[in-house]
């Protein structure tokens, strides 16, 4: 499985480096006044159809059975469009390194469900992995840090919705992604079935799915995310079947770094000490989730060596 590491790591690094630029995007939109679910309708769905013509011009079928669409609905809401919307919506009241901390739950979460769901099974690391990113939260959002204000603080816990579904897109993925499928048909169905489910919610909360204004801002927040959004996604799918869900766990730190990285380079900020030491607290969660997954697929890896052996 892990064929031409050299391609993977750089598959790898370029989807966490452009995952990381979700960040200040969202929050350009978000001070462009983008409605933040109809952002993420646009951003999906729009970028979704578009591989679909792609890969329609190629010769493959976007939704060629039942399964195929209920896992593009699935794992397109609740991996991008949801999300995509809590985070829009957190960005224009939380600064933006603090924002992409949530990252950092992701794994820790999905290995907590997958253990719920019988997917993984029970270990002490996973316990710990909860409580150093639980710790990581509490050391961020408590008052008494001055890591950022009441109002943010609320936001934060806010966007903490986001891990929560990536999670369960994750668990998802694992039990619904339909075999024999190429990583561009997986990828416009996932973003075009997140842009449907995104739709009817959009309408619902601000039916003028418009900023009050073209802005330069608005324009290019949109033309980012939709740059975006079908290299990570189609990344993910294409890293996951060349190389495994275990190397493609590195994505967490690099995605983390790269958010953080981008909102210095674009805004100037500078985190508080607090930050680096809520950030160093929750990268041993993550470390301590993934270091588990990975120590536990080794010997199943081994095991089918020494069965092809």
């Amino acid at each position: 499985m892990q064929r031409q590491p050299a391609i993977n790591f750089v598959m790898l690094v370029a989807a966490a480096v452009a995952f990381g630029a979700f960040f200040p995007v969202n929050r350009i939109a978000a001070e462009a006044g983008w409605p933040p679910v109809a952002f993420a309708f646009f951003q999906t769905f729009v970028s979704g159809a578009a591989l679909a013509v792609y890969d329609g011009l190629r010769g493959h079928k976007l939704v060629p059975t039942l399964r195929h669409v209920w896992a593009y609905l699935v794992i397109g809401s609740l991996g991008m469009a949801l999300p995509a919307g809590i985070l829009t919506k957190a960005a224009g009241h939380v600064p933006t390194a603090l924002l992409t901390l949530v990252l950092s739950l992701s794994p820790i979460l999905t290995l907590l469900f997958a253990i719920l769901v019988k997917l993984e099974r029970f270990r002490i690391r996973a316990v710990l992995a909860v409580f150093l990113g639980m710790a990581g939260v509490v050391l961020i959002a408590s008052p008494w840090s001055h890591a950022m204000s009441e109002s943010a603080s609320g936001w934060f816990l806010f966007a903490l919705l986001a891990p929560v579904m990536f999670a369960f897109a994750n668990i998802s993925a694992g039990l619904l992604q339909p075999p024999n499928t190429t990583s561009i048909t997986m990828a416009a169905g996932i973003l075009a079935g997140g842009g449907l489910v995104a739709l009817p919610v959009a309408l619902a909360v601000d039916p003028s799915m418009l900023p009050p204004a073209a802005t330069p801002g608005a324009v290019w927040s949109l033309a980012a995310a939709l740059l975006i959004n079908p290299i990570v996604t189609a990344l993910f799918i294409e890293i996951v079947r060349r190389a495994g869900p275990t190397f493609f766990s590195l994505f967490n730190y690099l995605a983390l770094g790269a958010g953080v990285l981008w909102s210095i380079a674009i805004f100037g900020e500078l985190p508080s000490a607090v930050f680096w030491v809520a950030l160093a607290i929750m990268l041993a969660g993550v470390y301590t989730a993934i270091g588990g997954q990975r120590a536990a697929a080794e010997p199943a890896a081994a095991g089918s060596r020494s069965d092809r052996a």
